[in-house]
């Protein structure tokens, strides 16, 4: 980690009141310039969102529980009680009361951020407005956070980070409003998610990289403490989420907190009622952006939430509710409606047809896991396939009928469409192919072989062609990576020689093509900052992967391409062809396919490799693995499932459970 010395006797407050104060002078601050697709229209509620005077903090007011439970019932009884004895005060704090006898014990709290008491210019309320008007006085030790507490961020390094978030980042988790999470109401309303914000985006702050590991350190720090002390807010929770979706490399997998990130951004979420239907008519706009926001919020605990405990292994948290049921006609059901919100939309209702597919399959009370090894797996998928194939197509009318496509991050998120929802599809039919693996391949499950191929050459060349030259998968958390890395992986196991003679030549080939490719585009400086941002990271493991199959493989059993010969798929799928974009550079240690073509000749019928050369302790940096240590585990390569599932064996047997069920994993 580079030194870093403290510099927080430098601080000086007024510097910082007087940047925060022009910066406060925009309605819309710096979520505005990050990008104009993706502020508000004008209006004229424009100065609601302004309006420190007739403001009130309702966080408080949210996270009272609801009066048709028990706790309710007394919150509202206690809080009556208090209103009639008009002893809305800590008066009664002296005597040391403490719980529901405590007369204020229901009443919404001081702001966490708050001014010193009596202070010149402090009549405002920093803690709950959007723009301010800061005094030194407000901009005090006690109330800073740590990031800029010790110097480690200027206010112009805010401005920038703050940019380079809701330009690159919020694209891909559309979490934050830019209208309502500008710079400075960030700053005094929620240090922790300040930090946060401050400390993800320096990743990729090329004027300062030395920021990034300090940065995320503070973050941290704030996380514990948002943890311990404070009132929660909706601006805790979205802290945990970001902190989840951009967790940073750990050395060992015990040492990863994603899992608890996404746990507490759930329970933070759940205590301020987010997963219950606000309240219909709001009376300003501030008030309806911070309704859309909550409901965003809980769109996205319910994406990371179902995404992350099938990769884990784990049951989810969050049932499908009536804000979920109802994503497809929230994105547009107000003028304040980010662009992105169709994306997330989508997202929603492809989880849900993926949830429904999962408890079909996972039906058997009697079984450990559940898995119901008596259904017609191949009919079932078959019916969910198609579900997910006409959702693909109501959602692509969707995006032409309500969305600016000529928008660049709006663009992005219809990219993404595909890309996820062929890698549900595949991972759906893994459950067949490993049906039909573990009884005997037969020439009949020929269909298994074409939809895998199928899918899994749509997840790749989606990335390659789409998603990597759109200019954001630099930014990406490493979800989006795995996909790929994971589809290339499994498209690796078809090379077993089990599935010589229902996987041909050609298809052989079009694999390398496709796994090269990806190869390139994470190695590329377009998609990968550094060697240890994680696309390069699974582009060096790909090639090493390669290169060990290719070892194992005897030469001439892949068939050279020629020149009149175009790109061909059992499935009729675009595979093989070269990517649109920005040119890209290799940067594994493979040789290119066009190197190992040039140096192959055809021979038919000779054997395949054997398993030995699928074995993945290979040389890479295990600091960095991430997602790949599911990888290392001999039962994934002997399986047909994708990472994070896997087929039971005998009761009592874990032999060949991968890591991410046996013990732990990592997904961002």
């Amino acid at each position: 980690m580079p030194t870093f010395t403290s510099r927080a006797e430098d601080f000086d407050p007024g510097v910082w009141s007087d940047h925060l104060q022009s910066s406060a002078g925009s309605s819309q601050g710096l979520g505005s310039s990050a990008g104009t697709s993706h502020t508000t229209t004008e209006s004229t509620e424009a100065t609601s969102v302004t309006d420190n005077s007739r403001h009130v903090d309702d966080t408080a007011e949210k996270s009272v529980p609801d009066e048709t439970v028990p706790i309710g019932l007394i919150a509202n009884l206690s809080l009556s009680d208090a209103e009639t004895a008009e002893e809305m005060n800590d008066q009664d704090d002296s005597e040391g009361v403490l719980g529901w006898a405590r007369k204020t014990y229901f009443k919404p709290g001081e702001p966490s951020v708050r001014p010193i008491i009596g202070a010149p210019g402090t009549s405002v309320e920093p803690a709950s407005s959007t723009a301010v008007n800061p005094s030194p006085q407000m901009v005090q030790k006690n109330n800073l956070p740590d990031i800029v507490l010790h110097g480690l961020v200027t206010p112009s390094d805010v401005d920038k980070l703050f940019n380079i978030y809701f330009t690159f980042m919020n694209v891909h988790v559309d979490l934050l409003d830019p209208v309502l999470h500008t710079p400075t109401a960030t700053f005094f309303k929620s240090p922790f998610l300040f930090s946060t914000i401050c400390a993800i985006a320096s990743r990729y702050y090329e004027e300062k990289p030395e920021m990034y590991p300090i940065a995320m350190h503070f973050a941290k720090h704030a996380a514990a403490s948002a943890l311990i002390s404070g009132r929660t807010s909706v601006e805790i929770a979205l802290a945990y989420m970001l902190l989840a979706y951009w967790t940073p490399p750990a050395k060992r997998w015990e040492e990863h907190r994603t899992w608890l990130y996404v746990g507490l951004g759930i329970r933070v979420a759940m205590d301020l009622n987010l997963h219950q239907v606000p309240p219909p008519k709001p009376t300003n706009e501030r008030q309806e952006r911070e309704q859309l926001n909550g409901v965003r919020m809980w769109m996205n605990c319910f994406i990371l939430d179902r995404s992350i405990s099938t990769y884990y292994g784990r049951p989810p948290t969050i049932k499908e509710d009536y804000v979920i049921r109802n994503v497809s006609k929230w994105y547009n059901s107000s003028q304040y409606n980010s662009p992105c919100d169709i994306g997330i939309s989508a997202y929603c209702a492809m989880l849900q047809i993926t949830t429904r597919f999962s408890e079909e399959i996972f039906s058997d009370p009697d079984a450990p896991t559940g898995l119901n090894k008596n259904v017609d797996f191949l009919e079932i998928t078959i019916t969910y396939d198609d579900l997910l194939r006409k959702y693909v197509e109501e959602w692509k009318e969707r995006y032409i009928k309500h969305a600016d496509l000529t928008d660049p991050q709006t663009l992005f998120r219809r990219y993404l469409l595909p890309y996820v929802s062929s890698y549900a599809r595949l991972v759906m039919w893994s459950f067949v192919f490993q049906q039909a693996f573990q009884r005997g391949m037969q020439p009949r499950d020929s269909i298994i072989i074409d939809k895998c191929f199928e899918h899994a050459s749509t997840v790749i060349n989606s990335m390659v062609q789409n998603l990597a030259p759109s200019g954001y998968m630099r930014f990406a958390s490493e979800g989006h990576y795995n996909f790929a890395s994971f589809t290339s992986s499994f498209l690796v196991k078809l090379l077993k020689p089990e599935f010589a003679k229902l996987f041909d030549h050609k298809q052989q080939r079009q694999i390398f093509e496709l796994i090269e490719q990806l190869i390139q585009t994470f190695s590329s400086i377009e998609v990968a900052t550094d060697d240890k941002h994680t696309p390069r990271q699974h582009a060096r493991f790909l090639s090493a992967l390669l290169s060990k199959y290719r070892k194992g493989f005897p030469p001439g059993t892949l068939v050279p391409r020629h020149a009149d010969e175009g790109p061909t798929s059992s499935s009729n799928v675009a595979v093989g062809q070269a990517p649109s974009g920005p040119e890209q550079t290799t940067g594994g240690s493979g040789p290119s396919w066009q190197e190992y073509q040039e140096s192959t000749t055809y021979v038919p019928d000779l054997p395949g490799p054997s398993l030995a050369d699928f074995d993945t302790q290979m040389s890479f940096d295990d600091e960095f693995m991430g997602a790949l240590e599911v990888f290392k585990s001999p039962g994934y390569w002997e399986s047909m499932m994708m990472p994070g599932l896997h087929w039971p064996g005998p009761v009592g047997d874990q032999s060949g459970d991968p890591p991410s069920v046996q013990d732990s994993g990592t997904y961002g």
